[in-house]
């Protein structure tokens, strides 16, 4: 059972594109949900974009521990953790969990899958094959639900960016050596519908190859964010005439900032988004957020990088706010813009939801 979360951001985008956004009120969802009306988004679809948001439910980690808790030369460690569904109704279950570890400081990865073995289904473990004396290893777990919407750790920092960026080939869904579902110098897989590695998807899908996301990524330095977005095709500004303008987002929403708004609102009050949108003269690269019951557009924080098939968003860490968990929440997706006045747009692709953690665990062999 797969979930297909439909495009969440457009409408803001799209008013990037129309127009340079300084301010936008909005007060309810009725109100945002008519000005999105106005901008080409059917209010069904924005229904189903509210519907998304609000109804997010990634898997939850809790009491991760090693046995032995001082390992030996070769002595392999157990890595127990409570990972339970999000306690919501019509929640999905946990659907996989896997560890993720490195024994090199983050220059290779190797991922392990673990089992479940309590009764209840909600004690996941795994075992770390034994190392050499005096190995440092970093490890976090990854879970994804059925819907697949998943929880990663992210446990180290990127130092070397550009080793990061070859091309990631299609591979079978339920393979471990899989690329695509591996940590790549410290930058974290996010969710990836299981039916698109394989390359299959894409040819029914009809999507612009600039324009069909294969994979999404997340990474961090001391001062930056880094965000990687993979496409079938090389990334791509489109063109004005015929008008096919294609616009790329990222948007994150900090769980430790308090809000009561919803759908697309709570993303712009709790986060913000980065848009590219490479036709725009004005502004190509913006971070947009709420501040009281505007949007402001922040043309400093965030850049944006195409590289042959991936688009590398780096943004500042300032930028995230108060983030005492260290936990944040992503969402990517891509559009094309048919037509500027009246606006009409074609929703081509989205990436899940995903929930990182930045959690330092690990062990040093005795």
């Amino acid at each position: 059972m797969r979930k297909v979360i439909t495009a969440t951001l457009a409408a803001l985008a799209l008013a990037v594109a129309r127009c340079p956004v300084s301010a936008q009120e909005s007060s309810d969802w009725a109100s945002m949900s008519n000005y999105l009306h106005q901008l080409g988004i059917s209010r069904e679809d924005a229904d189903k974009v509210k519907d998304a948001i609000d109804n997010r439910a990634f898997p939850t980690v809790d009491k991760v521990e090693i046995s032995p808790a001082y390992p030996r030369e070769n002595e392999p460690v157990t890595v127990s953790a409570v990972i339970e569904k999000a306690r919501k109704r019509e929640t999905a279950e946990v659907w996989e969990a896997f560890i993720n570890y490195t024994a090199d400081g983050g220059a290779s990865f190797s991922r392990i899958r673990m089992e479940r073995t309590s009764s209840s289904g909600d004690v996941w473990k795994g075992v770390i094959p034994g190392q050499p004396s005096g190995t440092e290893i970093m490890f976090g777990i990854h879970a994804v639900n059925a819907f697949d919407e998943a929880y990663v750790e992210n446990f180290c920092a990127v130092e070397v960016v550009v080793g990061a960026m070859s091309k990631e080939a299609d591979c079978r869904a339920d393979t471990l050596d899989c690329p695509a579902l591996r940590p790549s110098g410290c930058l974290f897989p996010m969710s990836i519908p299981h039916e698109r590695l394989d390359g299959a998807a894409f040819e029914y899908s009809g999507t612009p190859e600039s324009l069909y996301i294969k994979s999404t990524r997340v990474g961090f330095t001391q001062e930056r964010v880094l965000i990687t977005i993979n496409t079938q095709g090389k990334v791509s500004p489109g063109r004005l005439s015929p008008t096919a303008a294609n616009i790329y987002v990222a948007g994150w929403l900090n769980p430790d900032i308090s809000s009561g708004d919803t759908g697309i609102e709570s993303i712009l009050r709790q986060g913000a988004v980065v848009i590219y949108a490479p036709l725009n003269i004005a502004v190509k690269c913006g971070l947009y957020y709420f501040h009281g019951s505007e949007i402001v557009a922040d043309n400093k924080s965030a850049v944006c990088a195409p590289d042959e098939n991936r688009l590398v968003i780096s943004v500042d860490r300032k930028a995230f706010k108060d983030n005492p968990s260290r936990t944040l929440e992503f969402m990517f997706m891509t559009f094309m813009m048919t037509q500027i006045n009246p606006a009409d747009i074609d929703l081509t692709d989205i990436s899940l939801i995903t929930r990182v953690a930045y959690r330092k665990r690990g062990y040093t062999v005795q």
